[in-house]
């Protein structure tokens, strides 16, 4: 029932207008006040621990909600709990609309609002550069917003969706954190989001030039390493730059009607949702095979 529980997520979450307002986090500062004392106290050689505090709190009640709605609702409720889980750990925004919005833009003004929910660093200048800086953040946003919570969805259910999300939430909070245990939560989230960024790069090979894909990998792997904590995920980024400027990403249906100054942002985010067919194809035939054996 898991590709079906992420389907119907995906679904809600690209139809259903102003769901986001339901994935709220405003609970976070109550928690991070309550805990305040002991995390004080797990500071220094202890600030893993103060980490590993913070994430298993949740993840407990959590565990408790999950057990209770099975044990006295049954199976069907429990699935409806965990699509409700899935849809609340996509995003917290809509990927779709905040690409649009920068794709509309008709001036730099408008410009610089629309990329605010996309970049975490200051729009570039140059058109080209600023084109490859957007196709780096579509890929970006899309792995954190949903092909992490997918996979970790896939691979440990409701637990894995909503501990990705937490820790992702908790590395970047506003919310006073020790720093050494927010050091600890980037370093998981990034541990996190590595195998992800690989599986989104064969699917990108999949969806787009698997020559030209798989090029860029090797060399940005040979040049710079694998990057397991490096936390920019270079190796499926660049990927991404090279399919869409190379034209690679226009080779189908309606994309390579796709032109204007943000043409290759609308070609990244075409791309991005080509490369979300591959991975729910294979989910498919991985429960078909469940199925037949």
């Amino acid at each position: 029932m898991t590709i079906i529980a992420i389907l119907i997520a995906l679904a809600v979450n690209h139809f259903v207008k102003g769901v986001g307002i339901i994935r709220r986090s405003e609970w976070l500062p109550p928690l991070l006040h309550l805990l305040a004392p002991l995390l004080k106290k797990l500071e220094g050689g202890y600030a893993a621990i103060g980490a590993a505090v913070l994430l298993l709190l949740p993840m407990l009640i959590l565990a408790l909600l999950a057990y209770l709605v099975m044990s006295t609702m049954g199976f069907f409720f429990y699935f409806l709990f965990s699509v409700i889980v899935m849809i609340y750990c996509i995003g917290p925004r809509d990927l779709d609309t905040d690409i649009k919005q920068v794709v509309a833009a008709g001036n730099d003004d408008e410009l610089q609002d629309a990329v605010r929910p996309l970049l975490r660093e200051p729009l570039l200048e140059a058109s080209d550069a600023r084109c490859e800086q957007l196709i780096r953040a579509v890929f970006r946003e899309g792995l954190t917003r949903w092909f992490a919570v997918i996979f970790w969805f896939a691979v440990l259910g409701v637990f894995g969706a909503a501990g990705y999300r937490l820790c992702a939430w908790l590395a970047r909070t506003k919310q006073p954190i020790n720093e050494q245990q927010r050091e600890w939560l980037r370093r998981l989230q990034q541990l996190l989001e590595w195998p992800v960024a690989q599986l989104m790069t064969l699917a990108l090979a999949v969806a787009a030039d698997f020559d030209t894909v798989f090029a860029s990998w090797r060399k940005h792997h040979k040049t710079q390493g694998h990057g397991i904590l490096s936390g920019d995920h270079g190796f499926m980024l660049t990927a991404a730059v090279v399919a869409v400027m190379g034209g690679y990403a226009a080779r189908d249906g309606f994309a390579d009607q796709l032109t204007g100054r943000m043409g290759p942002v609308q070609l990244a985010m075409d791309l991005l949702w080509r490369v979300l067919a591959v991975w729910l194809t294979l989910l498919a035939v991985m429960l078909l095979a469940g199925w037949l054996a």
